[in-house]
Parts: structure tokens; sequence; C-alpha cells
């Protein structure tokens, strides 16, 4: 019989220090694991492409001059959140830009004043529970001591790849104890014999929380006084922002949250050397980010057939498809990444915001925009050409391992008749004889939800892969070839 081999030195001290690694880890209550990312979308096609995949755990932020659409963008992850029932959905509103009729449309909530609860006005109990929590105030120091506590507050999100299982991880204090029985759930013992805490296993909710700050500019530090000179103003904020950015977004990741926040860009006085623009609150906020975006308006593209308001080239007008002589107007904004930790840095992509419809009522970025541009500029599995005076859309891309597309294989519509079908699935036209003559007319494509079925395609990664694919016309703006 062979005799065993000795073990190598280099082997002795993996095993030694792999001892002494576990032990440290015991004691500091930290575990060595790569936890996958989980998404959340932002509401938008063209930007969940942009992000990689929709937003992850981590720091988000939007930054732009004036009427940018920041807010906005914000708004859709917000309504996003909602439909995904996170447990924790904060808006911080100082600069009072939610209103709730713009709000509730992009979000697609009639009940808006319901989404943030009624308490008993002599009691202060809930009468109905909150689905989101708003919040007005400008103190820096206020903003990020909430977010922090209720960080704090929350267990560890990790996921275990041998076990294939997520877990949520209390440290062995009394009052995540008590959080852990509250919350009905069981600990593996193996697994607390060897980290010194608890990791109880639950079903993937995915992220656990959002919170929102629209905008950081706003947030005013309460050591500045309205008096102090706005010399020494400006070198608090920064100072403050390094500091209490770093105690969030240490935590988010393994928590499972998002910090979304917006920021201004303004325009440097007497710029001659360096930056002509800058963003308030110091160089913190670009640093901890994991993803950057800069927004900007921009003028209706040239080509493409897109008709301008008489008097004014920056509104996009086109006829209404529920109101017989109606008008429908929009602004056009670009969205340029220049930092993404979760995907592909340096993509941009040109977005179109519903102004009003024939109605007067505005949606947000209009979502019929935002499907046309990821089939056709983004992932490149249609095209639109004019056609006797008409924009006409061809689904020449889908190939046949495409299946959530498959119905539109091979398909094409007029612009009216996409327009009709995605307004008519998101509920934001009534059935008017001219909105029933459209849908008619299309037969079995009328009943298909063709934003919907492009969500499901991103979301699996297949929108990812065809936009490397189709990267270098990925910008597009005239959606015609």
């Amino acid at each position: 019989m062979a005799k065993k081999q000795a073990a190598s030195l280099r082997e002795l001290l993996t095993e030694t220090y792999t001892k002494d690694l576990d032990s440290i880890e015991k004691e500091l209550s930290i575990s060595s694991t790569i936890v996958p990312i989980r998404r959340l979308s932002t509401g938008l096609l063209s930007m969940d492409l942009l992000t990689g995949g929709g937003l992850a755990p981590g720091m988000v932020s939007f930054f732009g001059s004036e009427g940018s659409a920041k807010s906005t963008m914000v708004m859709h992850a917000f309504g996003s959140a909602l439909k995904k029932q996170l447990p924790i959905n904060v808006y911080n509103d100082p600069e009072n830009a939610m209103n709730p009729d713009y709000t509730g449309n992009i979000i697609r909530r009639k009940d808006f004043a319901n989404i943030f609860g009624k308490r008993d006005p002599k009691k202060g109990d809930w009468l109905s529970k909150p689905e989101a929590r708003y919040y007005d105030t400008g103190a820096l120091e206020t903003v990020f001591q909430y977010m922090h506590s209720q960080l704090n507050n929350m267990p560890d999100k990790m996921y275990s790849d041998s076990a294939k299982q997520w877990f949520y991880v209390f440290r062995n204090k009394k009052n995540e104890i008590a959080k852990m029985h509250a919350l009905k759930l069981e600990h593996d013992k193996n697994l607390f014999s060897k980290t010194g805490r608890y990791w109880c296993p639950i079903e993937d909710i995915g992220t656990q929380a959002l919170f929102i700050v629209d905008s950081y500019a706003s947030l005013l530090a309460e050591d500045v006084d309205e008096e102090e000179n706005e010399g020494n103003a400006i070198a608090i904020e920064p100072r403050l922002f390094a500091k209490y950015i770093k105690r969030v977004v240490s935590k988010v990741r393994r928590k499972g949250a998002i910090l979304l926040g917006t920021n201004q860009l303004r325009k440097v006085p007497m710029a001659m050397y360096g930056p002509s623009e800058t963003e308030p609150g110091g160089e913190a906020l670009k640093f901890y980010s994991s993803a950057r975006f800069r927004m900007a308006p921009r003028q209706v593209p040239s080509s493409g057939g897109w008709a301008t308001q008489k008097g004014n080239k920056g509104i996009c007008i086109e006829d209404s498809v529920e109101i017989e002589g109606g008008v429908d107007r929009y602004a056009f904004k670009n969205s340029r990444n220049i930092k993404n930790k979760w995907g592909i840095p340096y993509l941009e992509t040109n977005l179109r915001v519903w102004m009003s419809d024939a109605n007067g009522q505005p949606w947000g970025f209009d979502p019929v925009h935002d499907a046309a541009n990821y089939l056709i500029n983004l992932t490149g599995q249609a095209e639109a050409r004019n056609s006797k005076g008409q924009r006409v859309i061809k689904f020449t891309g889908i190939s046949k391992e495409d299946k959530h597309l498959k119905d539109l294989r091979g398909a094409e519509m007029t612009w009216t008749e996409f327009k009709t079908a995605i307004l008519k699935k998101e509920k934001l036209v009534k059935d008017t004889d001219m909105v029933k003559k459209t849908l008619k007319g299309m037969k079995k494509l009328a009943d298909v939800d063709i934003r919907g079925m492009c969500f499901k395609q991103a979301k699996t990664g297949r929108g990812q892969e065809l936009l490397v694919k189709n990267r270098d016309n990925a910008v597009g703006e005239d959606m015609e070839a």
C-alpha cells in the first residue's frame, strides 16, 4: 500500500490560515460571499438596458440641467417599486417636485393619496397602512441619518452558493433576534455555529428597499445658518456629504437596497480654464455612485419625420390616436451613461416625454417611443420606414429563439397602430371610435402586449445580448432607415 504523501508547506499554510480567517469572520460577524445581483426595473425599457438590466443594490445618480427630466426619471422608478411592493419605499422630496396629478399619472395610480397611508388624527395609529413614505425635509443630516437608521434595522440579505439559497442574516444581538422572531424565521444551526450569526433561509423577494432623494442640491446642512457667508456653506456641505454618504453606501448592497438620487448641473461663472459646469455637493456624490447618468434636453430630431410645434422646435406634435383632431405634445431628452459598474458604460439613448395628450394630461416618459426605441435602435429587432406618407414598423429582426416576441415575428404595422396598441394595454386611451377602428384593423395583433413582451424579454438578459450586437446603432434618433 502506497504511503500517503505528506502535505506541502503551501497546503498546510492554506489549511491553517483558512481556520484563522473563519475564526476572524465569526468574531467580526462578516461572511465571504458574492451576492448575485437582483435588479429593480426603472419602469422604462430603454433605461433598463442602459443600466445593465435595471437598478441594482447600490447608489445611482441622475444629474443634468434644468428641464432634463431627472425628477420624471426617478418617479418612473418609484412607480416600478410600488408595483413590486417593496417592503420599504421612501421618497425624499426637498425640491417639492412631486405633484399628485403628474406623479399619479406617471406611476399609473388614481388613488395617489392612499399610497402614503392615513393616520388617525387623534391617536396617530395607521387607519390604512402606507405603501411608501414621503418626506419634504431639506435637512441634509436628517435625510442621511434616516436612511442609515433604517438600514441598520434591516437584516443583511445574503446568498449561499453552496446551498443555492437566499438568507436573511441577523447578528447575535437582542434587537435583531427579536426581529427574527417577529418575522417568524428559523435559522440554520450549522451556519450559526460556523459564523456566530443567524442565517434564516428565505424566498428571494428581490430588492428590499428604495430610497429616493430628489435632489441632493436641495439639501441644506443644518449647521449652515442663513446669515453665514456663502463660501463657508459651500465648503461645509461637501464635507457632510462625504461623511454621510459612505455610512449609507457601505450598507445598501448587503441589505439589498438602492439609493436613487438626482443632482443639478450648474454653470461655473466666468470659467476660463477647467470644467464649465459643476454638480453641487462635492466629489463624494460622484465617487460613491455605482452608476451615473447625465440627462439633457434636446431638440426634436431633424430626421425621422417628427413634426414640431409652430414657433417652438423643441416640442414634437403628433396626432392623437384617441380623439379626432386632437394633438399629443412631446419633448425629447437624452440620457448618457458616464459610469456603470453593473454593465456597459458610455451608452446613451434618446427618450421622449409625453408633455400632454389631447385631453391636456401629462404622462411622463412616452411608453410608445420607449418600446419603439427598444425594438428599433437598441436591440435591432425591428425597423421603421416611411411608406405612402406613413411611418411603418416592420419586425424583421426577431429570431426564432426569441419566444417572448414570437407573435410579432415578421409582422408590420403603421405607427398609428403601434401607438394605439401600446396605449390601450397601458390603459392610457379610452375605447373611442378611433381606437376601436384602429384595433379592429389590426386583427390578432390588436391583443398583443408589445411593451409587456419586451419587458419579459429584457428580464431574461436577451435584450442585453442584442444591445451588445447592435451597440453601434444604439443611440438612434429617427427610427427610420
